[in-house]
């Protein structure tokens, strides 16, 4: 089963915003960083890679690993970051603290879990649906994994400088199970929810070092 790209841009808006905004729609592959524990026998396993296609933004996972630790059918109260999983945080709010962002997690087998966060110190809402749209491909060198988000179903004003967020993979079992991330610092202690270090997901004039 190929990745289907044509549902992906099933949503589409005009490509004027894209394009009065000064961006580049088709980011650069980029390979995630190991963030916990210090040390892993993976080397730099996942890239990503975004693409803005009206107001669907895309992210293309590619993982590569010799071994798949997931359930192919989840049970209640079981969830893709049990296992492998890529996961991708975004926030279009463009305020300071990032609320509230949303989480996309997809799993080998094509099982998915959205959140949404609206204050760290409060429960988090969970089991939405945003509309995400995703296909997953086995590889010969482990998987790929597609995500298209309806950015309009989040907030988003149309402005693509806005679209902030990051990148995650979990890979392996315990005790190798390792925590890896497009931009955070390395961790004492695995933790995603750290909208402090967010970053432009897009490259644009105004957000360009």
């Amino acid at each position: 089963m190929g990745l289907k790209s044509v549902v992906l841009g099933a949503i589409l808006l005009s490509t004027s915003l894209v394009q009065a905004s000064d961006c580049t729609n088709v980011q650069a592959v980029q390979s995630l960083q190991l963030s916990y524990p210090a040390q892993s026998i993976l080397t730099q396993p996942v890239d990503v890679q975004f693409r803005l296609d009206g107001e669907m933004l895309i992210a293309q996972f590619e993982v590569r690993s010799d071994v798949i630790n997931a359930k192919e059918k989840l049970g209640p109260k079981e969830y893709p970051y049990q296992g492998d999983v890529v996961e991708l945080f975004i926030s279009v709010s463009g305020n300071a603290s990032s609320m509230p962002y949303y989480e996309f997690e997809l799993s080998p087998y094509n099982n998915t879990f959205e959140v949404r966060v609206d204050d760290l110190k409060k429960p988090f809402v969970e089991n939405i649906n945003m509309g995400m749209v995703h296909q997953v491909l086995r590889t010969e060198t482990g998987w790929k994994a597609e995500m298209g988000i309806p950015l309009r179903n989040l907030g988003w004003n149309g402005d693509p400088s806005l679209i902030v967020g990051n990148a995650y993979s979990i890979l392996g079992k315990s005790p190798g199970r390792s925590f890896w991330s497009l931009s955070l610092p390395p961790q004492v202690k695995p933790n995603f929810h750290k909208p402090e270090f967010f970053k432009p997901l897009l490259i644009c004039s105004d957000n360009k070092n």
